[in-house]
């Protein structure tokens, strides 16, 4: 046992103990705090004051994980809208093609360019750039309209039910699930934050 510090008036003496150092509180009155440390009444930190640091509004993680989360879903509602809109606007008669459409000649082909393509591509486009709650609600409904529309013809057409037919089914159902959840979750912070500006 090997002695570290031992001089009168010192505050702790360390004392070398089977390979280790142990240091002892020799007077507590000495000790800055009263020997309360960090728990002491000046200059403590209590653990109801660090929960508190903690939960300050506007940071939590699990809310803005949420926040960014339906924002990505709607854009990406948006983009595919615009991806479609932009294919039929590139190639007319392939994406006629896909959809068992028989343009009749070239102004058949430019229908399905302007119809098919630059009505989804223009929507598509200025839902991706706003951003907003109205254009992710309009590009939503647009999907399931078109959804509702193919799920009617199953009993009015009775179409082959193929599985690019059941894939576009699919595509337009999670779409526009996505786009009006996005819309709706917006709308749900907009008032939270109302309410809280109120209060």
């Amino acid at each position: 046992m090997q002695a570290l510090v031992h001089q009168p008036g010192e505050p702790i003496e360390g004392e070398r103990f089977w390979g280790l150092t142990r240091i002892e509180d020799r007077d507590a009155a000495d000790v800055a705090g009263d020997g309360r440390g960090l728990q002491g009444k000046e200059g403590g930190v209590h653990s109801a004051q660090l929960l508190h640091a903690q939960s300050e509004p506007g940071v939590c993680p699990s809310r803005n994980l949420g926040s960014v989360l339906g924002m990505n879903l709607g854009r990406l509602s948006s983009a595919t809208l615009l991806l479609s809109g932009a294919a039929a606007v590139a190639a007319p008669e392939r994406v006629a093609t896909a959809m068992s459409l028989a343009p009749a000649g070239k102004r058949g082909l430019a229908e399905t360019r302007a119809g098919l393509g630059g009505t989804y591509a223009g929507l598509g486009a200025w839902a991706f750039v706003t951003n907003s709650r109205a254009a992710r609600t309009a590009v939503g409904m647009t999907w399931l309209g078109a959804a509702a529309a193919r799920v009617a013809s199953m009993q009015l057409d009775q179409p082959e039910q193929d599985a690019t037919f059941m894939a576009f089914l699919a595509t337009e159902v999670g779409m526009g699930v996505a786009a009006l959840g996005s819309a709706a979750f917006s709308r749900e912070k907009k008032s939270k934050k109302q309410a809280a500006s109120d209060e």
